[in-house]
This record gives structure tokens, sequence and C-alpha cells, in this order.
């Protein structure tokens, strides 16, 4: 992952929509001069320049709206983008939780933030199903066993709380709360 080259390609599409909409600007300003020029009379040559420029200014304002329109997604990527970067490199500063994975003893939840950061900033989603803030034991023997939590607590109520608790843990970092979503049974979380 290189942050300082997706910033420089994000820089370039910023500096070439503002020169866009820089030049649109001055080539409307520059239409309703000459609209402003041609004044109001009774010749039907001058309703016709008119009706013409008018078409032009019209289409130029649309081309305008589509340079606005790509510099602001342009901006909120490039912020997205930021905040998820600053989250990386910060992650150590959030207050980190011990979770459990089925299979696994406890782990500091420090490096899975920073895991799901990184699959953030591609724009995917990421599967959180089989995380829990308690361990998971096997009730059973050999392949008839199910999962249990330490005190018989619901396996429910932990994953519950580790989603809680990670969410909690990015929106932290990020300043945006993450959305979890419930596909069949399985749980992920997705920057907002």
């Amino acid at each position: 992952d290189q942050p300082s080259k997706d910033n420089s390609n994000q820089s370039n599409v910023n500096d070439a929509e503002s020169l866009k909409v820089s030049e649109a600007v001055k080539d409307i300003t520059g239409d309703l001069g000459q609209i402003n020029g041609v004044g109001i009379g009774s010749g039907g040559g001058k309703n016709d320049l008119l009706h013409e420029l008018k078409g032009e200014v019209d289409s130029k304002m649309n081309s305008l709206m589509e340079c606005v329109n790509k510099l602001n997604e342009s901006t909120i990527a490039n912020t997205k983008n930021q905040k998820l970067e600053w989250a990386i490199v910060n992650v150590g500063l959030s207050r980190c939780f011990t979770y459990y994975e089925k299979g696994s003893k406890g782990r500091n939840s420090q490096e899975l933030v920073k895991n799901v950061l990184f699959i953030f900033r591609k724009g995917v989603r990421v599967d959180i199903s089989n995380y829990s803030m308690y361990e998971y034991l096997k009730d059973g023997k050999g392949e008839d066993f199910k999962w249990t939590h330490d005190g018989g607590k619901p396996i429910e109520d932990g994953e519950r709380e580790f989603r809680r608790r990670l969410s909690e843990q990015m929106y932290q970092l990020t300043g945006v709360k993450p959305r979890v979503v419930c596909d069949g049974g399985k749980y992920a979380i997705c920057y907002s």
C-alpha cells in the first residue's frame, strides 16, 4: 500500500477538475458578456443569436456541473482515505480489547482493526462472524460438539458485544461509525 501515491493521484484529479471549472466559468462569463452586448431589439437575427448563445451557455453550465460533481466526489474519496490512513498509523492510540476467535486464545484487537482499516481502503466489507468477547469452548467430543462460552454465556451475547466494541474502536479512530450488516446469519462490517 502506498498512501503517498494515492494522495498524489487524488491531487492530480483535483487539480485537473479545478482547472476545468475555472475555464468553464471564464467561458460562461464571456458568453454572458456577448448576450448583454446583443441587447434586446425587434430584429429576428438578434433573437436567433440570443437563442444560440443561450444553448451554448446551457451546454457549458452542464459541463461545469459535471466538473464540480467530479471534484466533490474526488474530495469525498480523498477525505475518506486520509481518515483511514490516519487511523492505520494511530491504531495504537485507541482503546483496544481482547477478543476470541473459534479455536484460538484471546487476541488484542489492534491488529484486527488495522487489517480491517486496510481492507476499508479498498471499499470492501469485512466478515466478522465467529468472533466473540468470550472464549469459545467445545461442548462435546469428536465431530459431535457445539461451541459454547465459558460459564454457559450465550454465544450471541459475546458476538454482539464484539461487534459493538469493534464498531466503537473503529469510530474512535475514523470519526465515522461503521455499519454492521447481517446476511444469511453472517456478519460483516462496512465503512459507512
